[in-house]
């Protein structure tokens, strides 16, 4: 039966063709639109190299302090900090935490010899600490992480990891493990390992180098001079743990050890939160940008699928008689509402393709105008390597969502129109002379 529908569905593509050119060209626009946001906001919460944890993985950015005994309220700003992260880590419901902080030098003079100040390049690094390499799976091509294992670098200590293009463009090669890599204030940093290239798209961890945090006398402070941008934290039970940790901050306060009150806004928070929400931290603003982004697809795909609506139902006039005279012959109004369906399902998945490969193109080859453009979250570095790589186009959701794209976009655009052609009765439509 599908085959005989797929054959009636290729011989209604050659007869008209000019028919079939502009509904696979509306299809193919539809869903190839769609399907740019969708793989843009997939990018931002699926599990993709090296944040396959994500789902796991929950974040805290910034603890705010009011100061006690004051007539108003002085709130300072604040990154989570050692003596935070070795609370959580105590914590029944956290898994594994680490601490990492960004810096961006424009500029910065690097020489891979120490004669002198070398090269002048911009340079994205991360300060790290040690469970960073566990919480995130990255890919070694030589070496392995600089573990301290607890122990303090003394201040003309250097270690580092270094991105795989990075080590290329400094030495031409990525067998350095073991050699030193100097700047204005590092004395000697001494390169562990090489790790896989990680898109700019990853903010929580791309970077062309990878330094350890040096383990400073960790004070009473949650936050303070040795701080951290983030706090990135592992956990089985998210909820669990948040309320863990609003506890832990509630006994901090009472016990009233800098006369200060911290507030987490509703910290730690997802990574999905992270993503698609902002700086506010609230959940309802994350709901709002969820919904904001299901009103732009279904913009996308509801408005071309009732132009399709409106092209179908003309070509559904010139079919009357034909539906009549299988009508003659017995077939029934839902074995032509099948057939209708059928042929252009076939049709659609034939400009879903297209729309496929157009979207694929566009991603690929204007995705730094994408990303600038199209601010899916406010945590997207412009202008570091923001490439898009095989694992984020080609994967099972990406071709399920297609697909279901397809089906819906179809049935919007074809149920109507055929529901209506075949009301007529059978009389009717053997008179028609359409």
């Amino acid at each position: 039966m599908i085959r005989n529908y797929i054959t009636q569905a290729i011989t209604m593509m050659r007869q008209h063709k000019l028919f079939t050119g502009i509904y696979i060209a509306g299809t193919a626009l539809a869903i190839s639109f769609t399907m740019v946001l969708f793989i843009l906001y997939y990018i931002k919460i699926a599990p993709i190299y090296p944040e396959y944890n994500r789902s796991r993985t929950m974040l805290l950015d910034y603890i705010s302090m009011k100061l006690d005994n004051t007539s108003q309220e002085i709130y300072t700003g604040g990154y989570p900090g050692f003596n935070m992260m070795r609370l959580i880590k105590e914590l029944p419901s956290c898994d594994k935490a680490c601490l990492v902080a960004r810096k961006e030098e424009k500029n910065l003079p690097l020489s891979a010899t120490g004669d002198g100040l070398g090269m002048e390049t911009a340079v994205l690094g991360l300060n790290v600490s040690d469970e960073f390499w566990q919480i995130f799976d990255f890919e070694f091509i030589a070496g392995a992480p600089m573990l301290t294992n607890g122990e303090k670098l003394t201040a003309d200590e250097g270690m580092c990891v270094i991105s795989e293009s990075f080590a290329k463009k400094l030495y031409g090669t990525t067998d350095v493990v073991g050699r030193e890599l100097y700047n204005r204030t590092i004395k000697a940093c001494r390169i562990s390992g090489v790790v896989k290239d990680v898109s700019g798209v990853m903010r929580a961890t791309a970077a062309d180098i990878y330094m350890p945090m040096q383990n400073f006398e960790e004070g009473e402070s949650l936050t303070g001079y040795y701080s951290a941008g983030q706090m990135f934290i592992t956990t089985d039970n998210p909820e669990s743990l948040k309320s863990e940790v609003a506890d832990l901050v509630a006994r901090y306060d009472q016990a009233d050890l800098e006369n200060k009150d911290y507030e987490l806004h509703g910290q730690p928070h997802s990574y999905t939160h992270y993503a698609l929400g902002n700086y506010s931290f609230k959940m309802d603003d994350l709901e709002n940008n969820v919904w904001d982004i299901v009103k732009r697809l279904l913009f996308l795909l509801v408005i071309p699928a009732l132009n399709l609506c409106a092209l179908i139902s003309s070509r559904m006039d010139e079919r009357i008689a034909e539906f009549g005279v299988r009508k003659a012959y017995g077939a029934s109004s839902w074995q032509l509402v099948k057939q209708i369906l059928c042929e252009n399902l076939f049709l659609t998945c034939v400009g879903g393709l297209a729309g496929i490969i157009i979207s694929y193109i566009v991603v690929c080859n204007a995705n730094d105008w994408i990303f600038q453009v199209i601010s899916i979250a406010p945590n997207i570095d412009s202008g570091y390597g923001q490439y898009i790589t095989p694992e984020m186009l080609f994967n099972i959701p990406l071709v399920l969502t297609i697909f279901l794209l397809c089906v819906v976009l179809n049935l919007i655009s074809a149920l109507a129109p055929a529901l209506w052609a075949l009301k007529n009765p059978i009389v009717y439509s053997l008179n028609s002379k359409r």
